[in-house]
């Protein structure tokens, strides 16, 4: 099962700001997102086809790029550290 979980990080301008990933098992996408709603629904669109992790990245991508704005919309997963 796809997990979401969070990062604080620093720009190379120093502006701080939280990013979220995912993961299943040892296996990461970081830094996808700044938005805890986005990535909530992301994680629950590759829960619900389950995405295996060689496909991820690509579907990362074309999430990001807006492929994915008709599904509705999820319950929030928790967020691990």
């Amino acid at each position: 099962m796809w997990e979401i979980f969070m990062q604080h990080r620093t720009t190379e301008g120093n502006t701080e700001y939280t990013a979220y990933g995912v993961r299943y098992g040892s296996f990461c996408i970081a830094d996808l997102c700044a938005d805890r709603t986005e990535i909530s629904h992301f994680a629950h669109t590759l829960n619900r086809y389950g995405v295996s992790p060689i496909n991820a990245a690509d579907i990362a991508e074309d999430y990001l790029a807006g492929s994915f704005q008709d599904l509705p919309p999820e319950e929030q997963l928790p967020v691990t550290a």
